[in-house]
């Protein structure tokens, strides 16, 4: 279960949260919508998900300008303490059409040797042209990984046309991949059906894919 508490005021805001690791380059990048994401997105070549808890302080907005300042623990599923901490601080930018968000992530943990990297940073950015939304994000080499991890990008487009909308996520890291295409059909202010499909390839080649049609309504 996931859970999040938050307090926000004229001092900004502060929420905890027990969600599951993420990075800046999907949240800015992957635009084109999908419903395969918690499927296709779980890919550990590309991107891997691990439970965190997190601590975030995010400033008030200065000019469309916000600073974020976050303590994380995560650790495997059902492990009991927290395998690693980490300390984060990003900034994000948002005016009219145009996103932009970037953070430098430090990380301890014991069992990680000189030959571990320690440091990453990742970052994206989106603008909506109006006929269609473009996405881009950028994640360095991954803490907790070897000095040779590879760095990954993505990239992701969204298009309206009327009451459908259609998405593309391209997400890739070394020689392994992953793509989420979705269409999304408006039925109602509320209602909507999603039609998706994803797939993603490891390092060694392997390939899965995933299919999805989901009814949503909004009460």
């Amino acid at each position: 279960m996931l859970v999040t508490v938050a307090l926000a005021g004229g001092f900004g805001s502060l929420a905890y949260a027990n969600s599951r690791s993420s990075t800046w380059a999907v949240s800015y990048g992957a635009v084109g919508d999908s419903w395969n994401w918690n499927g296709s997105y779980d890919n550990a070549d590309v991107f891997s998900r691990s439970p965190v808890d997190a601590l975030t302080y995010t400033s008030p907005s200065m000019g469309g300008v916000n600073v974020i300042a976050q303590y994380v623990e995560s650790s495997t599923d059902g492990s009991s303490t927290p395998a690693t901490k980490s300390a984060v601080l990003g900034v994000k930018y948002a005016a009219g059409p145009l996103s932009i968000g970037g953070r430098v992530v430090n990380s301890r943990n014991d069992a990680f040797t000189s030959a571990t990297t320690k440091t990453s940073f990742d970052f994206g950015a989106n603008y909506d042209l109006g006929i269609a939304k473009l996405g881009l994000g950028f994640d360095s080499k991954r803490r907790g990984k070897a000095d040779t991890d590879k760095s990954a990008v993505v990239v992701g487009v969204a298009v309206p046309m009327g009451p459908v909308s259609l998405g593309l996520n391209y997400m890739k890291r070394d020689t392994a991949s992953i793509i989420d295409l979705g269409l999304n059909y408006s039925l109602s202010k509320r209602s909507s059906v999603y039609v998706d499909f994803g797939q993603h390839k490891s390092n060694a080649g392997d390939s899965a894919n995933q299919y999805n049609i989901v009814l949503v309504h909004n009460f």
